[in-house]
């Protein structure tokens, strides 16, 4: 590519102003001189670019700005004029940079040029190990934390594809554009398959990728700068995913007219660099370190405060939530509203996401449901960059006011304190009765599927919390257990396995022989609910009650059958406070003849006896009373006792029941009379809760209490069989409360079933006994999938310690089961002494901040030169996958409670070895190229058959498990050393 400059004329000059004048190509204004050409001004290097192609095809300008490419204008008799010097807001920036060095030096950005040598010292592009390479790297405060993290995490689990990414990025002959784009696609897509979050690779991050490896082209970027140099210029910014390349070009246009010219800046620079290994030759950093502290730390701007939401009319989901943390961005939703607003928010703003919703009938409160801080504003009056706080645990703050709209300023310093700096006086955790308000948009229907060991029903109790609103961030494993719990005890949780035999009796209704006989000692058959149903029963449950709620009436059918267990409770304390006290309850019949309850049986029922001679005791059930005070909240209407009741409930004794209904029925009348609180007559009976699609329409947008399904190894079912014609059914568009919901009439009861809203279902697949191919396809089709592999950073020494820090986290460092767990740990790791004296004091720091996994690399300085658990893992799992596939890894649960050799024997031979025993059927050869000679022994054997034989067996291998390695530790650590680990 020539550059030519000595043929450009006056002529080729004029036909470059032109083509500037027609606006065909877009200019920014020149920072120092503008040239003039017929009365017009024209910025030089621009000018000249033009020209050079006009006279040579080639759009090129090599020479620097100023005097430089003034003389070449000049030599033509084109006049150059110095921008008025006097009010020059560049020079003033310069100045102002010049007065600080002078005053206090530069030794607190120092750093950051000291950073590009240590990087080239440590950068490795083709390391055997490019975790370990990488994880070496200083960032400091260059990058956000979440960006750091999230790199960190896929170098560690792809670390190939991490390498063959920044091999791109580093590509200079690729344009820079391309490079970012591709560098960024790659790493989303790597982190989409940890977590469905942001990747957090913004042009603040890539920039310090870029320094790093070059700093004589590229240098730090920060958006606050850059957006308060542009309005300095009085330039617009370059449209999101360009304005890193706009800054490098007024970085050029910076040195060129300004740090190249003064001799006293540059000396400056080279005097506080005297001990800096990077001399920033280029003034590269120079020009960032102007910018950023003359516009970010000489002018500071107040912070603001801003409370946006996430719910959008119309929109599916209508909480934009999920997408907002995934995307790193907080979208308007609106497209003429709030625009001036959104503009307006400045690159370190405070930004929070709420909800505000009503408790108690009328109180206004309002839930925080993410926060973060803005790291870049599209200026598109939509949509706003942000660098959300990971682990975020939503709150709620007692107050809503003012609130209402999509995006709002705060400014009352109280609602700052309680939004954003978690002042307590303000706020509270949300509560369990409150979750569902803020449940996530996870999916419907959902499996995890992957190799054993890997989590997978560990990973179901998260997604069950997160679900109904708990954030497990902050939990550590007992903690999330326990919240699990809760919810199982409560019935909002069900747990099953699939197997075999489970059948479509089981999961959705069957006739199952009742514990009670008829009168004359014959076996009942009732009809009874799944799994599915009942759990879908009490999800129904939730529309009646928002229903109830919605309408504030206490005389629908439904609130009458709300007060039938508390009218039978009464019933059965009032029978058994009479026998107490050696005495009957007397019960009336219709004609007059008094009966009395004399036990209270063991399922709860009650045995009644009329007042005569040789009177038989009869057995009146919870089950069969409540079928008939449903029918009959009137007794006075039956007219034939014993043909009416029949109908109703079968053969039994009617004047028993007759008696026990009019007690109920009069204790209700005596308990309305008295005006009970509304509250104790909204309960809903969820036993006679209908499947009634109406119902759930009427209240399918109100945020009701979520339910959840978790089916174990869900694969090992004939799904065909358990579900049968139900698979349709928990479609997202076919539950109740969507325009194309389906009831079906189920086979048993002839009732109405659909599937509600509400309801989630999780499950999760061994890929070891089955592919994900493999599967029904109808489920296939109506399931989201997500695959859990074995994760091998958390068998990394640091992570090891850092869990056992949080397990004992309750307990005092003297405490001997601790000191036991402690000293065999960092034995089998190899820890050094630095870290026995510096771990007291990382616990004070990690405790005061909570529990957190960022917290990990806090050990990653500290040197382990014992067992790699992490090691151990990714080799046996490459060796696998090599000679099997991927679906039969092995999962880092085995490992992950592994605190010696002893422990690690143990894992070994009573799960490693039966694994792989039943990955490759019992072919030892493969076996012993998994776990080497020293798990696997090998002879040749010379056999004498029964009947002559040809030379086929002659020289055949015999294999055998060495069993004597698990006999002491010393064995068995030698055969860990002969499996050759992979470092």
């Amino acid at each position: 590519m020539p550059f030519e400059p000595e043929k450009i004329t006056k002529e080729h000059i004029i036909k470059a102003t032109k083509i500037l004048d027609s606006g065909e190509i877009g200019i920014r204004p020149s920072i120092k001189f503008d040239v003039i050409v017929n009365g017009k001004a024209y910025p030089p290097k621009d000018l000249m670019r033009l020209a050079h192609e006009e006279a040579t095809g080639e759009y090129l300008w090599q020479p620097g700005g100023g005097e430089p490419t003034n003389r070449y204008l000049t030599k033509l008799g084109f006049e150059i004029r110095e921008k008025n010097n006097s009010a020059d807001p560049i020079a003033n920036l310069v100045k102002i940079y010049k007065d600080r060095v002078k005053a206090s030096g530069n030794a607190d950005e120092v750093y950051k040029f000291d950073l590009i040598t240590d990087f080239q010292n440590k950068w490795d592009i083709d390391a055997p190990d490019f975790f370990g390479m990488f994880k070496q790297i200083n960032f400091s405060n260059l990058l956000f934390f979440n960006a750091i993290g999230v790199i960190r995490e896929v170098a560690a689990r792809y670390p190939e594809e991490v390498r063959e990414a920044f091999r791109v990025l580093y590509y200079d002959e690729i344009i820079l554009t391309e490079r970012i784009k591709r560098f960024q696609t790659a790493i989303s897509d790597i982190y989409a398959r940890l977590k469905n979050l942001n990747h957090n690779q913004d042009e603040r991050t890539i920039a310090t990728y870029l320094t790093f490896h070059n700093a004589s082209i590229y240098t730090y970027y920060k958006s606050s700068f850059y957006s308060k140099y542009c309005k300095l210029l009085n330039i617009k910014k370059a449209k999101a995913g360009d304005r890193y390349i706009h800054y490098l070009e007024l970085v050029d246009q910076l040195i060129e007219n300004y740090i190249d010219e003064d001799e006293e800046l540059k000396q400056m620079h080279a005097k506080y660099l005297e001990n800096s290994s990077f001399k920033d030759e280029k003034f590269k950093i120079l020009a960032q370190d102007i910018l950023y502290q003359s516009l970010d730390l000489a002018q500071p701007e107040v912070v603001n405060y801003y409370i946006g939401g996430s719910v959008w009319q119309d929109a599916k989901p209508a909480d934009q939530l999920t997408r907002f943390l995934k995307d790193g961005i907080w979208e308007n939703g609106y497209d003429g509203k709030n625009l001036d607003l959104v503009k307006s928010i400045k690159p370190s703003s405070k930004i929070a996401i709420k909800a505000v919703h009503t408790i108690e009938k009328t109180k206004s409160v309002m839930t925080i449901k993410a926060r973060g801080e803005v790291v870049e504003n599209e200026d598109d009056g939509n949509v706003l960059k942000v660098n959300w706080e990971e682990g975020f645990k939503p709150f709620v703050v007692n107050f809503s006011g003012g609130y209402w709209q999509t995006i709002h300023s705060v400014t009352n310093p109280e609602h700052i304190d309680a939004i954003f700096n978690n002042s307590a006086q303000k706020q509270y955790p949300v509560q369990a009765s409150e979750e569902h308000l803020f449940m996530s948009n996870a999916p419907l229907n959902q499996i995890l599927f992957g190799p054993p060991g890997t989590g997978k029903t560990y990973h179901t109790m998260n997604k069950a919390l997160e679900i109904v609103g708990i954030n497990t961030a902050s939990l550590d494993r007992n903690g999330i257990k326990a919240e699990y719990e809760k919810r199982v005890a409560a019935g909002q949780f069900v747990f099953t396995t699939f197997h075999q035999s489970m059948s479509y009796e089981d999961f959705i209704e069957g006739i199952k022989p009742n514990a009670e006989t008829d009168e004359g000692g014959q076996i009942r058959y009732k009809i009874e609910d799944g799994i599915l149903k009942r759990l879908s029963r009490k999800a129904v449950a939730e529309y009646y009650r928002q229903d109830i709620s919605n309408k504030k009436q206490n005389s629908t059918p439904i609130d009458r059958l709300q007060l039938y267990d508390e009218a039978w409770d009464h019933l059965v304390k009032s029978v058994q406070e009479n026998l107490d006290n050696g005495k009957t309850l007397e019960l009336s019949s219709s004609s007059g003849k008094t009966l009395d309850a004399i036990k209270i049986t063991a399922q709860g029922n009650i045995l009644v006896k009329p007042r005569s001679e040789n009177a038989e005791e009869y057995t009146v059930s919870y089950t069969r009373t409540q079928k008939l005070f449903e029918a009959y909240p009137d007794l006075s209407v039956v007219k034939n006792i014993d043909k009416e009741f029949r109908q109703v409930i079968g053969g039994a004794n009617a004047t028993t029941y007759w008696c026990v209904v009019d007690y109920l029925n009069n204790w209700i009348k005596q308990k309305q009379n008295t005006k009970a609180p509304i509250a104790e007559v909204i309960q809903v009976n969820e036993a006679l809760v209908k499947f009634d699609n109406q119902i759930v329409k009427d209240n399918v947008k109100a945020n009701v209490k979520p339910y959840v399904l978790i089916i174990d190894e869900i694969n090992r079912g004939n799904v065909s069989k358990v579900f049968g014609e139900l698979i349709t059914l928990i479609e997202k568009d076919k539950r109740l409360g969507h325009e194309e919901a389906i009831e079906v009439t189920l086979p048993y009861s002839k009732e109405k079933f659909g599937v509600p809203a509400n309801l989630y279902i999780i499950g999760t697949m061994n890929t070891a006994d089955r592919s994900v191919e493999a599967l029904d396809t109808a489920l296939r089709r109506r399931f989201s999938f997500e695959e859990i592999l074995p994760n091998p950073t958390l068998l990394s020494p640091a992570a090891l310690y850092w869990k056992l820090l949080w397990d004992y986290k309750d307990v005092s460092w003297e405490d001997e089961n601790f000191i036991t767990k402690e000293e065999n740990l960092l034995e089998l790791l190899g820890a050094n002494d630095d870290l026995w004296k510096a771990r007291k004091e990382i616990w004070d720091d990690m405790e005061k901040e909570g529990r957190d996994e960022k917290q990990i690399s806090y050990f990653d300085s500290y040197i382990f030169s014992g067992v790699s658990l992490q090691q151990i893992l990714n080799t046996l799992n490459k060796r696998i996958e090599v000679l099997k596939d991927r679906d039969h890894q092995i999962g880092h649960a085995y490992f992950i409670n592994v605190c010696n050799l002893a422990d690690l024997m143990a894992v070994f031979k009573d799960n490693i070895i039966p694994l792989l025993q039943e990955y490759f059927f019992g072919d030892y050869n493969k076996i012993q190229l998994v776990l080497g000679d020293g798990f696997i022994t090998s002879s040749s054997t010379e056999v004498k058959f029964a009947i002559e034989e040809d030379d086929e067996y002659a020289d055949r291998i015999i294999y055998s498990i060495a069993r004597e390695v698990f006999e002491t530790e010393t064995k068995f650590a030698t055969a860990l050393e002969r499996m050759n680990i992979t470092k």
